[in-house]
């Protein structure tokens, strides 16, 4: 529902606002408005899944590859040492995946705080608090589930949820500023919004795991050429492992998935028939 709200924000509130806004700033003929919502979409691209690479469900898929690898070729040579490095890992994860999610709900706020027109203040919202409350849940449960003190846990949180009225107070701040920051600010907001919408939703909700399943299939080989000596045989380790990597979203799931993605364009939409109203 979220990325259906976000994507359809993006798209006919906050880029036709980039648009006008666009009209105050001598830009010749270069299409500046358009450049800087894709220069939005590339950074956070560049943020989520490059640098940080902070996707869920690869961060879970490494570690129960790792999981199963160890515990099934390794026997007992690792001891408990590993186990340490590999939390330690699992954490930094987790405070990255934190650090990227924040990042793009300032900008959101930024966007929010921008708007003068009532219909773009619920509309953003909506957008923002539909995607904020499952975040939030899955950012504690990684916490939790790597063991992080739960009161750690609440401090991340509070923290996470203050970053959006953060962007807010930015977005208020900048509202007297000159055409061009208020330009550039809500152009790279904009292009977060239709980066969440289109890429980062969609690809967690249906994705089918196919590239995982033929990385770690490869990776699981590597280490079976060192250890002969292991008591299963190596067809039915494949096997096994495809089984468990193989555990895509089914077509049941899948569709009830996109009908709740059209849900949230579809509210998005029919709220643009609503009178125009200002503030």
């Amino acid at each position: 529902f979220s990325g259906g709200v976000f994507l359809t924000a993006g798209l006919t509130h906050i880029l036709p606002h980039v648009v006008e806004t666009s009209m105050d700033v001598d830009h010749g003929d270069y299409p500046l408005p358009y450049a800087l919502v894709m220069l939005g979409y590339m950074l956070i691209f560049l943020v989520e899944r490059v640098l940080f690479h902070s996707h869920g469900h690869s961060a879970e898929s490494e570690d129960e590859h790792a999981t199963h690898h160890h515990g099934e070729h390794d026997h007992g040579h690792l001891g408990e040492g590993a186990d340490k490095p590999k939390s330690n890992n699992a954490l930094y994860n987790s405070l990255v995946i934190l650090l990227a999610i924040s990042f793009h709900a300032i900008l959101a706020g930024v966007s929010l705080g921008m708007q003068t027109e009532r219909k773009n203040v619920i509309t953003i919202a909506v957008a923002i608090c539909a995607h904020k409350a499952p975040a939030a849940f899955s950012i504690g449960s990684k916490f939790i589930r790597n063991g992080m003190p739960l009161t750690h846990v609440m401090v991340l949180l509070v923290i996470f949820s203050l970053v959006t009225p953060l962007g807010i107070g930015i977005g208020i701040g900048v509202g007297g500023a000159s055409a061009i920051v208020k330009l550039v600010l809500e152009g790279l907001a904009a292009g977060t919004f239709i980066y969440v919408g289109a890429t980062e939703i969609t690809a967690d909700e249906f994705e089918t795991a196919a590239r995982a399943c033929s990385t770690s299939h490869d990776a699981s080989l590597a280490p079976l050429a060192g250890h002969n000596h292991s008591k299963v045989p190596m067809d039915e380790e494949k096997n096994a492992h495809t089984h468990r990597v193989h555990a895509a979203p089914g077509r049941a799931a899948r569709l009830g998935a996109f009908t709740a993605y059209a849900i949230g364009v579809a509210v998005i939409l029919l709220s643009n028939l609503a009178p125009h109203a200002e503030h």
